[in-house]
């Protein structure tokens, strides 16, 4: 019986007994009694189970387990992972509780993704165990219980239980399948499947309590946010550093100006945090020799910790823009300034589902936009720092908005445009050109 049955087969296993029937004063006979599981199994609301799976290979032994509640047809929880595990493995225990999934490396730390949307729409859960126990324990665990015989009565905890050895005979193999059931209720209280192949074992126990209880939830482990272990190392703006990015750029205090100067059409930038003071200094340079235009820095400011989402260690876009449109009102006039806002620290969309975007903007009639730098930097990634790289990438999205908002030009579908509309990574960032915003422009 390969790997992938026998972890198919345990999943299956922990849902298989969540059944009832009633007080009969003899045992019915094996066949009976899996049928009457099966129909007595929609009496049931809530069951808490564990499995745990032991696997010997070439005299190596791994341990895994796995922990789920489920009440009134909803899973609530599931708990997996690996007993002893070695640095090979990365991740040695997960945890879902809805909407919030965690997951433990070797090292200890724990890392959360919440809401679980990594290119998912809202509502959306990773697969982590059945959500419909009837359908699941009709589909794939009853017809593979073959052979059963009863065998000698067993007691667990005080109470007794009827045993039933059988094979459980799967599309990926067969095994040794032994069944406890309550002696008068015919729930379960335990199964084991043995197996092996070619010198490998295999030795799966599953657990059943707490029926028709109401599920007791882990208690959630104080977490960073998955992204930083995503990420390479002691990240700026990531971890114990994420808050003072959120500080004011003093270093912009003596060349900012106080409000977006001139006349007609104009373009501001606003520091939101520890943004790199000379970016933004040469962000200024270029677009005025560039294209000549009418561009300034502003006054920098801080970012309010309110505006952060802990769990997921990132600002929330759009109201980090509406919090831009609050600090500059004295430059803000509607549609004759356009008002761009540049943070260092990362940024996702709340009204959309990917995981992360390099910013947000409105339409030309409130030209309004903020860029997170977060994601530019090579060394996120653990790349070496490439600061021409970096500004290029910036200068790019920095573009890009102010082509649609400033000179109010369509986006394009060209992955070589500036005005390209589909930023999916770097790798399309990269893929765009800096030649003109538009054919006329030099």
């Amino acid at each position: 019986m390969n790997w992938a049955g026998l972890a198919a087969f345990a999943l299956a296993v922990s849902v298989l007994a969540l059944a009832a029937c009633g007080g009969e004063e003899s045992a019915l006979p094996p066949n009976e009694a899996l049928n009457a599981s099966q129909e007595a199994l929609r009496e049931i609301d809530s069951v808490m189970m564990s499995t745990e799976i032991t696997t010997i290979f070439d005299d190596a032994t791994e341990t895994t387990f796995l922990e789920v509640g489920y009440e009134q047809d909803e899973l609530m929880f599931v708990r997996q992972g690996i007993r002893d595990a070695s640095p090979r493995d990365e991740i040695s225990e997960t945890l879902l509780i809805p909407d919030d999934y965690y997951v433990r490396t070797v090292s200890g730390d724990w890392y959360v993704i919440s809401p679980w949307n990594q290119g998912e729409r809202f509502g959306e859960l990773p697969e982590a165990g059945a959500d419909d126990a009837i359908e699941f324990y009709d589909k794939d665990v009853a017809p593979y219980l073959k052979d059963l015989q009863q065998a000698d009565d067993e007691q667990f905890d005080g109470e007794v239980f009827l045993r039933y050895d059988g094979i459980f005979d799967s599309p990926e193999g067969e095994g040794q399948a032994t069944l406890w059931l309550h002696k008068d209720s015919y729930l379960p209280r335990k199964v084991r499947l043995q197996a092996s192949e070619n010198g490998d074992r295999f030795d799966v126990a599953v657990e059943f309590i707490d029926y028709d209880l109401p599920v007791l939830l882990p208690i959630p482990p104080e977490a960073r946010p998955y992204r930083d272990y995503e990420i390479a190392g002691q990240t700026p703006c990531a971890g114990a550093e994420l808050e003072l990015c959120l500080e004011t750029q003093l270093e912009l205090d003596d060349t900012a100006a106080h409000f977006c100067e001139g006349e007609g059409r104009r373009v501001c930038l606003l520091p939101l945090g520890q943004v790199d003071a000379e970016l933004m200094r040469g962000l200024v340079d270029y677009y005025r020799k560039r294209y000549g235009l009418p561009i300034s820095a502003i006054q920098p400011t801080f970012v309010p910790t309110d505006l952060l989402d802990h769990k997921r260690g990132q600002l929330r876009a759009w109201e980090l823009m509406d919090y831009s449109r609050l600090r500059a009102a004295h430059s803000f006039f509607g549609p004759e300034v356009i008002l761009i806002g540049i943070t260092p620290v990362d940024i996702f969309n709340e009204y959309g589902h990917y995981s992360w975007v390099f910013g947000v903007k409105t339409a030309p009639e409130e030209p309004l936009a903020v860029i997170s730098t977060f994601r530019m930097k090579p060394e996120i990634y653990g790349d070496p720092p490439d600061d021409e790289l970096f500004q290029t990438r910036v200068r790019k999205m920095v573009s890009r908005y102010i082509g649609v908002l400033y000179y109010e030009l369509p986006e394009s579908s060209d992955p070589q445009s500036p005005l390209f509309n589909s930023i999916g990574g770097l790798g399309d960032l990269d893929e765009m050109s800096e030649a003109p915003i538009a054919p006329e422009l030099p």
